[in-house]
């Protein structure tokens, strides 16, 4: 929030109720033109596509755990395998 450009308390209220949105590089800007279409055909769409995603990225991860042979690298790929199934068990908790 720039609060140099705020004068009034209702503009401070406008700032306040508006959500700031993330600078996006040019891959986010291209990735949310994509999504725009699966967006719209609704919440259940864009769960199954986002599970879909998820189990995708967990497969890749599977693979290169199994494929590294530094203890370190391992450990990194392992660790966001976790994280990924946990994200997977947490959407296939959503209900719409």
């Amino acid at each position: 929030m720039d609060f140099n450009s705020i004068t009034t308390p209702a503009e401070l209220i406008e700032q306040n109720n508006t959500p700031e949105r993330p600078e996006m590089t040019d891959d986010g800007e291209r990735c949310i033109k994509l999504l725009d279409d699966v967006l719209s055909e609704g919440p259940k769409v864009g769960l199954c596509m986002t599970k879909i995603i998820i189990e995708k990225l967990i497969t890749m991860h599977q693979v290169n755990v199994d494929d590294r042979e530094g203890k370190e690298e391992i450990i990194a790929w392992q660790t966001d395998l976790t994280k990924l199934q946990m994200v997977s068990d947490l959407l296939d908790d959503v209900e719409l």
